[in-house]
């Protein structure tokens, strides 16, 4: 779907890709608005296998969950990307701990509801880094993608939570990137306490850079998908 306001064009699914490299098990997590598209993702999945590239992919395993009511706030986390043109006209990745990054992925989470649900959003849509990673680089189609792990409130009306959750948020959506999982319990409240205490002793200092490293990885995530594709490769078959 093309946005009016800027030409771009948005999916309405996103995905994310995991390979354990000690049992040969690549685990595919997909989710998208239309929820019919999921069930036919999973069902081909399920009968048919996967290939990707030349890879041959059996011995499919398919989960499906439905998602409760999620509450705003909320905590999550994910490998979002948010990116800007640099003055030598390549991709220049913001860190999540930088203003413009929050801007623009505030600002493309809005538009591309709006695009792909054609309708104005007026709510309120509030996201805030918590915590944060050094980056990683994620290759995708013969090309690099710089990604700061991270976790995030949001504060949204409940169909922006649910947009996010069914699209992904920032850029690169449909290239395995902007998954978010839901971080619950004393793990959600963890990352919360830590991020009070770092603003308030950047308050005292007057204002001290953002604090980057663990308060302690979340122990329990919840998958707030409804599909949910484990696959594993059955080396030498192509």
């Amino acid at each position: 779907m093309k946005s009016e306001k800027t030409g771009k064009i948005f999916r309405r699914f996103v995905f994310e890709s995991r390979y354990k490299k000690d049992t040969g098990v690549i685990t595919i997590r997909f989710a998208s608005i239309e929820k019919e598209y999921e069930k036919i993702i999973a069902k081909t999945a399920l009968l048919g296998g996967l290939r990707i590239g030349d890879i041959n992919i059996q011995r499919t395993e398919v989960e499906m969950e439905n998602r409760d009511d999620l509450p705003s706030p909320l905590v999550v986390k994910g490998r979002v990307v948010s990116k800007i043109q640099g003055i030598d006209g390549r991709d220049l990745f913001l860190n999540p701990m930088d203003q413009r990054f929050v801007k623009n992925v505030t600002n493309n989470a809005i538009e591309r509801y709006e695009a792909l649900l054609d309708r104005h959003y007026s709510g309120t849509l509030e996201i805030l880094p918590l915590w944060q990673r050094g980056n990683i680089y994620h290759f995708y189609d013969n090309h690099f993608i710089m990604i700061y792990p991270a976790t995030y409130k949001i504060t949204a009306e409940p169909s922006m939570i649910d947009f996010l959750m069914d699209t992904g948020l920032g850029s690169n959506t449909t290239q395995g990137c902007g998954f978010l999982k839901v971080v619950e319990g004393a793990a959600a409240d963890r990352l919360l306490n830590f991020n009070q205490t770092a603003s308030n002793a950047r308050g005292v200092n007057q204002g001290g850079s953002s604090p980057t490293g663990t308060p302690g990885q979340p122990r329990k995530t919840i998958g707030v998908f409804l599909g949910f594709v484990k696959k594993k490769i059955l080396k030498g078959t192509k």
